[in-house]
């Protein structure tokens, strides 16, 4: 039996869910155009003295598409948020935002990975 694969809707209603359960404090934005999508995310609120303009943390994640979905741009902004709390060296205020549910992190990211319409600005 083929396995079915998720709509777009479906997608975005589980990218959407991962932020809610693992990045609570976490900001996000989607949107569509005749381009492709544009997604951002970012902590909300102050993430400590040692957090300086430019930083991650402050200016957020980012992703444009070149014919991609919403739920792909929201889903890469989603991964680059998670990749850059695993790699994050002052540990504040990242050590709260660690994925609860690891492994449907984990299988995002490898949808995502799949994915050849994204592009990432930065």
């Amino acid at each position: 039996m083929e396995e079915e694969q998720m709509t777009d809707n479906e997608k975005l209603l589980k990218v959407i869910e991962l932020f809610q359960t693992t990045l609570p404090d976490f900001w996000w934005s989607v949107g569509d155009c005749g381009v492709g999508a544009h997604a951002s995310c970012g902590f909300d609120g102050d993430p400590g003295p040692n957090i300086k303009a430019g930083h991650p943390l402050d200016s957020g994640f980012h992703c444009d598409t070149s014919g991609g979905s919403p739920a792909d741009a929201l889903a890469h902004v989603y991964e680059q948020a998670i990749q850059h709390l695993d790699n994050e060296t002052d540990r504040h205020p990242t050590e709260v935002f660690k994925p609860k549910d690891q492994a449907a992190a984990d299988t995002l990211a490898e949808e995502n990975h799949q994915k050849e319409t994204l592009h990432d600005p930065t």
